[in-house]
């Protein structure tokens, strides 16, 4: 994955071009944070800074106990997690 992701690197700086954030996450009772890996390293070499998440977790400690977990894995490669509530989205 890394490799396939440094000529889009290397051209992104060719013109100046920035990905400050990945988008979009949406938290559910089964979100794995460790699926996100891949994405995270890959924004992260391109040069991300923030991941927006969603959150369609009504159960206020389950979600925060998954928002944690995605902190923690997000942190790995630098990045900050912003999240958003949209129950009423689904």
């Amino acid at each position: 994955m890394r490799r396939r992701a440094r000529p889009t690197r290397r051209a992104g700086a060719t013109v100046d071009l920035a990905v400050p954030e990945i988008e979009n996450i949406v938290l559910n009772p089964e979100t794995d944070a460790n699926k996100y890996r891949p994405m995270f390293e890959v924004g992260a070499l391109l040069g991300a800074k923030r991941v927006i998440v969603g959150s369609v977790v009504d159960d206020e400690s389950l979600c925060t106990a998954l928002y944690a977990r995605l902190c923690e894995v997000g942190a790995e490669f630098g990045l900050d997690i912003a999240l958003e509530f949209y129950l009423k989205w689904r």
